[in-house]
């Protein structure tokens, strides 16, 4: 690593390793100091930077080359969902409002691109994902909008389009494959719980995914 020579050269940035190293005069010697990517990004912004209130939900977060992205936890819960027609169950009436529970879901949001998982147990890496029991969202996690527009994802808009994805009048598609006992259609089974007014949704009715928690990572490699 060179040293600086130059009378005009005030201070100067090393990166060596993973790491950012901020070397400039003091006096007559050469004082060194390691910095965090966060602290020279704003350095060079010459601005302030305040994060805001970040969500409680959001447990990972960070920039990549497709710019932020962020993952959040939500424990299992009782979601309301509205639906653009009635949806029928086997032998019960059609509705086309439910209040129903849900297991407990990983949202993960990119740019404008955003993807929810099923969970059953919190196991860091190794958290197994399984299929959304909802529709409007494909087998790969993808959740489609519709008309609707998300906000770029970030730690302080992800809550946003969390509740737009709740907010937003589910229909017909992507039903297949996210029910072991309606394999057919997730529609029946989620018509099948309401009705029976269960407290919790059956772990075991979960469809393993294909995506697994550690190639959502390497994905997104770059973390806070």
């Amino acid at each position: 690593m060179n040293t600086m020579q130059n009378d005009e050269t005030l201070a100067s940035l090393h990166f060596i390793r993973g790491q950012i190293l901020f070397e400039y005069n003091e006096g007559k010697t050469i004082a060194r100091r390691c910095l965090s990517p966060d602290a020279v990004r704003h350095a060079l912004l010459l601005r302030e930077f305040d994060s805001g209130w970040i969500s409680p939900h959001t447990i990972r977060h960070g920039e990549g080359s497709n710019g932020p992205w962020v993952i959040q936890h939500y424990p299992a819960q009782s979601y309301t969902l509205h639906f653009d027609t009635p949806i029928d169950g086997h032998t019960l009436p059609p509705v086309t409002s439910i209040q129903i529970p849900l297991p407990a879901f990983l949202f993960i949001g990119e740019q404008r691109k955003y993807h929810i998982f099923a969970i059953r147990t919190w196991n860091h890496d190794r958290t197994t994902l399984y299929h959304a029991p909802v529709p409007n969202v494909s087998l790969d996690g993808t959740i489609c909008y519709g008309d609707a527009t998300p906000p770029i994802a970030s730690p302080t808009t992800i809550e946003q389009a969390w509740r737009l994805f709740w907010s937003s009048r589910f229909n017909g598609d992507h039903t297949g494959d996210k029910s072991r006992k309606y394999p057919e259609n997730i529609l029946f089974q989620l018509h099948d719980i309401a009705q029976q007014q269960s407290r919790t949704y059956p772990g075991t009715d979960l469809i393993r995914a294909r995506t697994t928690m550690k190639e959502i990572l390497s994905a997104n490699p770059r973390h806070t």
